[in-house]
């Protein structure tokens, strides 16, 4: 096996073992014995972890597909954002990397560039435009967050202990949580809502 494909592997193999153990249990020698590989082979190939970490980033923001066929800056954004958490779904604790980790990333940088380009045209200022992508990567990034917590049955089973929230305490929080709308935090309904939300922001400025 040459010294690309032995990397690949070794990402591949990396993926597996965040899902596992998460980003503070991920650790060199965890990895070096999930992918039957010496402590000092493996640094030959990543010189850390955060090496890694940032080559697991790179392969799956690869994958972000840019809207080509997009009719205007609407849509491109929708479509973008949708291709974004598509990804996140395919790759495990991807968005705590992206949260935890600056985008020095080169397909990560592409990424938030991309973001840029595609609102470079509208009549805001030019920190407008920065703002408008900075919070929309955080909402996709949250709401896959949120979207993995409720398919996490310990994160539902913790959602019984919210049973103080009674109507003396906070009555119209305990309507929301008494009629399973909380169950929404990680339905498309509520992804789609709070993206069009944000683009429709755009035009007030």
């Amino acid at each position: 096996m040459n010294k690309e494909a032995k990397k690949a592997q070794i990402i591949d193999i990396s993926w597996e073992l965040l899902q596992k153990e998460g980003i503070d249990g991920f650790s060199m020698r965890k990895l070096s014995t999930a992918s039957n590989t010496t402590i000092s082979s493996l640094y030959h190939y990543y010189k850390n972890k955060e090496s890694i970490f940032q080559a697991m980033i790179g392969k799956a923001l690869s994958e972000v597909d840019f809207p080509i066929n997009a009719n205007d800056v609407d849509d491109k954004l929708k479509q973008y954002a949708y291709s974004i958490l598509s990804t996140l779904k395919k790759y495990p604790n991807l968005e705590w990397l992206l949260l935890i980790y600056p985008p020095t990333e080169i397909n990560y940088t592409k990424l938030l560039d991309n973001l840029l380009m595609i609102v470079d045209g509208l009549d805001i200022k030019r920190e407008q435009k920065f703002y408008f992508v900075n919070v929309s990567i955080n909402f996709i990034l949250t709401f896959q967050i949120d979207r993995q917590l409720q398919l996490d049955d310990q994160a539902k089973q913790n959602q019984l202990n919210k049973s103080n929230w009674n109507n003396s305490i906070a009555p119209y929080l305990n309507y929301y949580y008494q009629n399973n709308i909380f169950e929404k935090l990680g339905e498309e309904e509520l992804f789609d809502f709070g993206i069009t939300l944000l683009i429709n922001g755009l035009k007030t400025k």
